[in-house]
């Protein structure tokens, strides 16, 4: 391989109990392999084989993916509540509360198994989180991301899957992991019923193989009702003759070598949401992190973005504040003249305002008009009046009037006329009082077509109304 970085590329590793295969894939081709020649037991170990493994491989991607065997990784099948998934789930998380009181805090998830019991059935993988940080380090040391951790049930389950003519009854697959043996029970196309591990060599421990693979298939005809149709067997021929004899009287027991790389080619094809991964709570904070920081990011950009943008209007404003600063000064001399214009006018309409509001306050009110009026509405009949006058006398301010005329009556009539006209106006809005120097009345007068009446003439003054 060479060294250019390629995001299609991936390192599948699988970490079985001590032994430990490297192999590069390219999207899900493999490409290139690699296997330690030595045991690897511990982080220390697998740390160095990782780097060996990377120099070797030549590996300049930026993702893998572990299937992992190993004593720290325990898996315990858990009866919950069935009524609801929010129930079964607080039920496993309980159940983990518990045992992270005791051994210390782990990462884990569930997996949905099958029974014949009322209750839902899982198993639950569980690693301590100590442990799979120190495995997401060394990988981060050389750039790349763990994404996926997945238990040997995995690729197990995957083999059954592959079974199609055992769609509908169990299958138990016996594979040795390195030192250890991991076996799994479950049809194919459906969920898994259990799987086990315990520690026994293929080649020096075959009895002892044997025997809890038997112990395996009983457990198994309880947990699902029905009998293990096959017995899947990966692993060193010289366990199988042990196995068939214990377990194969009615069973079809096929047997088939190990490679890992098939198993690291099955999960490397499964989708990037696949749920049994140890890894995806880490990776969802990652990404909610990364969602975080690109936000605030956006938001720091997008501040930025409208600063600018206000400035720039600031800018603009003020190039337009200087261009109409000049254009009034340009008419700066054309503008205080038209000032001084109106100044001018408006003194000139101050002035006017100021006589016609003088001519106002020193205009007579209209009391003639209006005494002439009321003594016109009220006069009776028999009377014409041929002359009448007020006016005011300016030092005083007292009206006075004169108002003379005939009346067409005798003159004992004529004289009752008056007196009636005369309280009248005294009782009146104008209240005029008579004096007896300016009141001639019964007097006979003849006008010129010879008709002889009663002429009368009063004089007196008047208060405003």
């Amino acid at each position: 391989m060479n060294g250019r970085r390629t995001q299609s590329h991936r390192m599948g590793l699988a970490w079985l109990h001590g032994a430990l295969q490297a192999v590069v894939f390219d999207r899900q081709a493999p490409i290139a392999s690699w296997i330690a020649a030595g045991p690897v037991e511990t982080l220390d170990h697998f740390e160095t084989a990782v780097q060996e493994a990377i120099s070797t491989l030549g590996f300049s991607g930026s993702e893998a993916f572990l299937i992992l065997a190993h004593d720290e990784f325990l898996h315990q099948m858990e009866a919950a509540p069935s009524f609801s998934e929010e129930a079964a789930r607080s039920f496993l998380r309980a159940r983990v509360g518990r045992h992270e009181q005791v051994h210390g805090r782990v990462a884990w998830v569930s997996q949905n198994a099958s029974s014949n019991r009322q209750e839902s059935t899982y198993i639950v993988h569980l690693l301590p989180a100590a442990f799979l940080d120190r495995l997401n380090q060394v990988l981060l040391s050389h750039r790349i991301e763990l994404t996926r951790i997945v238990p040997m049930a995995v690729p197990l389950q995957l083999q059954i899957d592959a079974q199609v003519e055992y769609r509908e009854q169990p299958v138990l697959i016996a594979a040795e992991t390195g030192g250890a043996t991991t076996i799994l029970v479950g049809r194919g196309g459906g969920r898994p019923a259990f799987t086990r591990t315990f520690q026994a060599s293929w080649t020096g421990e075959a009895r002892r193989v044997g025997i809890e693979i038997n112990r395996s298939i009983l457990y198994a005809k309880q947990q699902l009702g029905s009998a293990v149709a096959q017995v899947r067997l990966l692993g060193e021929e010289t366990a199988t003759a042990e196995i068939r004899a214990r377990c194969g009287a009615d069973k079809v027991v096929a047997t088939a070598p190990i490679d890992s790389s098939e198993w690291l080619g099955q999960v490397a094809a499964l989708p990037v949401r696949f749920p049994v991964n140890l890894a995806a709570g880490r990776l969802k904070r990652r990404l909610r992190l990364r969602l975080i920081r690109t936000a605030a990011g956006i938001g720091l950009w997008l501040a930025v973005a409208f600063l600018g943008a206000a400035l720039w209007a600031d800018a603009q404003g003020a190039r337009a504040d200087r261009r109409r600063f000049a254009a009034l000064a340009a008419r700066e001399n054309t503008m205080r003249a038209e000032a001084d214009r109106l100044a001018s006018r408006n003194r000139a309409a101050e002035k006017d305002q100021a006589f016609l509001l003088g001519a106002e306050a020193r205009r007579l009110p209209p009391v003639a008009a209006k005494f002439l009026g009321y003594l016109a509405g009220g006069l009776p009949a028999e009377i014409r009046l041929t002359d009448f006058h007020a006016q005011r006398n300016p030092s005083s301010g007292q009206w006075t009037f004169r108002v003379a005329g005939t009346i067409d009556a005798d003159e004992e009539t004529a004289r009752a006329i008056l007196g009636t006209l005369q309280q009248r106006l005294e009782k009146g809005p104008f209240r005029a009082h008579f004096n007896d120097t300016g009141r001639r009345e019964a007097a006979t007068v003849t006008d010129s077509n010879g008709v002889a009446r009663i002429g009368f003439d009063l004089g007196g003054g008047l208060f405003e109304s």
